[in-house]
């Protein structure tokens, strides 16, 4: 319903906060991909782990939009993430 009506930031912040990581994985590598510079952007903001949104990227990898990815990166001086 999230996906469906554009709140994948409350999504995310809500998984986040409740320890719910592994769903925030499967959320972005099998129900839609195409969201996951949405989400790394609200990880950033909540200053999750560096390690888990590496793994989240290294785990949906061509599927994330890169433009997207790099000016959300860009905006959070997390560009070195990305690397």
């Amino acid at each position: 319903v999230c996906d469906r009506f554009d709140f994948v930031d409350e999504l995310t912040e809500y998984l986040y906060w409740n320890s719910l990581l592994q769903y925030i994985e499967v959320y972005v590598t099998k129900v839609s991909p195409t969201k996951t510079p949405i989400v790394v952007g609200k990880l950033f903001d909540l200053g999750a782990n560096e390690d888990f949104i590496k793994r989240i990227l290294m785990a949906v990898g061509s599927a994330c939009p890169v433009d997207k990815m790099v000016e959300i990166a860009v905006t959070s001086n997390r560009l070195r993430l990305l690397q």
